[in-house]
C-alpha cells in the first residue's frame, strides 16, 4: 500500500509533462490494485480467524426449532427474490451436536442456493435419521455447476458471484465445520437443473 501511494504522488507531482490521459488512466489503474489489495486483505484476516483453534460444544437441541433459527436469518433474503423454502422436518428430530456449528452450515447452504436462483426459485430443505446419522438435504433451482466446477466449490476464495458480492468463503465454512464434526458432505449438480448438498453428521458425535 505504500508504495502504490508513493507511485501515484508520483505521477501526480512529475506528471505534468506525461499525456492528461495517460496520467488520469494511470491513476485509476492504481486505485484498482489499491482495492484488491484491501480486498485480499480482508479475504487473509478472515481465512486466519476461522482457521484459529475454535472451542466446539456438544449440546442436546431440536433440529426443527434450529431450522426456524436459520430461516429467520435468510428470510428477508429469500423474500426479497421472491424464492420459495420447502421444509420437512419431524418435530422429534433431536440430536447431541454443536447447535452454532450446524446454524453455520445451514445458514451457508441455504444462503448459497439463494444466491444461485432467479427470483422466484424454490429451496427444498429435507431432514431425516438414518443410521444414527442427521442426514440433512437442500435441493435449489438455481442455475446448477458445471462439472469441471464441482471439485473446487470448497476452495476458498472460489465464487462465481460478481465483484463485490462473496468471498467464495461460504462453502469453505461448511466443508470444515462437516469435518469437525465427523460428518459427510456430497453434492449433485448439473447446468440448469439446479444443486443437490447432501450433508451426514453423526447423532452424537465427538467433535475433532
Amino acid at each position: 500500500s505504500n508504495h502504490l501511494y508513493l507511485l501515484e504522488s508520483s505521477i501526480r507531482q512529475d506528471g505534468g509533462g506525461m499525456n492528461t490521459d495517460f496520467v488520469e488512466s494511470s491513476v485509476e489503474a492504481i486505485a484498482s490494485i489499491q482495492r484488491l489489495v484491501e480486498r485480499s486483505d480482508s479475504i487473509i484476516r478472515t481465512i486466519l480467524d476461522f482457521s484459529r483453534d475454535k472451542t466446539m460444544f456438544n449440546t442436546s437441541f431440536n433440529v426443527r426449532d434450529l431450522n426456524e433459527q436459520v430461516l429467520a436469518l435468510v428470510g428477508n433474503v429469500a423474500r426479497s427474490k421472491d424464492i420459495l423454502i420447502k421444509v420437512t422436518c419431524g418435530d422429534g428430530l433431536n440430536i447431541e451436536s454443536d447447535a452454532v456449528a450446524l446454524q453455520h452450515i445451514l445458514y451457508n447452504l441455504i444462503k448459497n442456493s439463494i444466491d444461485a436462483m432467479k427470483p422466484g426459485g424454490t429451496v427444498k430443505i429435507k431432514y431425516r435419521m438414518e443410521q444414527e446419522c442427521l442426514v440433512i438435504r437442500t435441493e435449489d433451482t438455481g442455475e446448477g455447476i458445471c462439472r469441471d466446477d464441482l471439485d473446487k466449490i470448497y476452495n476458498p476464495f472460489y465464487t462465481t458471484k460478481s465483484t463485490g458480492q462473496g468471498m467464495g468463503l461460504g462453502l469453505f465454512e461448511v466443508y470444515n465445520l462437516v469435518a469437525r464434526l465427523n460428518g459427510q458432505i456430497s453434492v449433485d449438480s448439473q447446468p440448469g437443473l439446479g444443486t443437490i448438498f447432501t450433508v451426514r453428521l453423526p447423532v452424537r458425535g465427538k467433535m475433532t
